[in-house]
C-alpha cells in the first residue's frame, strides 16, 4: 500500500516534468500516508490541513511555519488542528469502521475500556512527529547520502531487495532525523 502511494507520487512529479525532491516527495509522501492513518480521502481539504499542521507543529522555529507566533503557540495551535480532524474522524469511524488505523484505535479495547477522546486526539497529534517528520527527513537524507556516495548507491542497487533494509537502518544511524533522542 505504501509502495503504491510512493510510486503514485513519483508518477505525479514525472508527469509535471520537474520538482523539488524535498518538498514534492520527501515531505509529501509521509504526509499523505500520515493523513491516510486518519482515514482521510486523498487530496481532500482535511488531508491538506493535517499535512500542513504536522509540518508546522514541529517547525515552530522556522518563521515561514510559525506565522508570527511564538514556539509554544505554534506547536499548540497546529496540534489542535490535527486533533480536531482526528476527533471528527473518530466519530465517523465509531459509527462506520473501515480498514484504517483510526477505526482500529477508536474500536480497540483493553480490559473492557476504550480510549477516551482526548487520548485519541493526543495519539494522532503524536503521530505528526513520530511518523511524519522523521520519515521525511530520513528520505531526504538518503537521497543526499547516495548522491554523495555513488559507490554505496551502486552497491545497494546490485541487490536492492537484500540490502534496502540495512541501507535504511544505516541512513537513520548516520543522519538520525531526531537528534534530541
Amino acid at each position: 500500500w505504501i509502495d503504491c502511494h510512493a510510486k503514485d507520487r513519483l508518477d505525479e512529479i514525472i508527469d509535471r516534468g520537474e520538482g523539488n525532491f524535498s518538498e514534492d516527495y520527501a515531505k509529501y509522501v509521509p504526509g499523505r500516508i500520515f493523513a491516510h492513518f486518519f482515514g482521510l480521502d486523498r487530496d481532500s481539504e482535511e488531508q491538506h490541513i493535517v499535512m500542513e499542521a504536522a509540518e508546522r507543529m514541529l517547525a515552530w522555529d522556522d518563521p515561514r511555519m510559525a506565522l508570527g507566533r511564538d514556539a509554544l503557540t505554534t506547536h499548540a495551535e497546529e496540534a489542535e488542528r490535527i486533533q480536531e480532524i482526528a476527533l471528527a474522524q473518530a466519530e465517523k469511524r465509531k459509527k462506520e469502521p473501515e480498514d484504517d488505523l483510526m477505526s482500529w484505535v477508536v474500536n480497540a479495547e483493553f480490559e473492557g475500556q476504550k480510549l477516551e477522546d482526548w487520548e485519541i486526539a493526543a495519539f494522532f497529534s503524536l503521530l505528526g512527529s513520530a511518523a511524519n517528520d522523521t520519515t521525511r527527513h530520513s528520505i531526504a537524507h538518503a537521497v543526499r547520502l547516495f548522491s554523495q556516495h555513488p559507490d554505496q548507491k551502486a552497491l545497494l542497487v546490485q541487490d536492492l531487495e537484500g540490502r534496502v533494509g540495512m541501507a535504511a537502518e544505516e541512513v537513520i544511524r548516520y543522519c538520525t532525523p531526531v537528534m534530541h533522542f
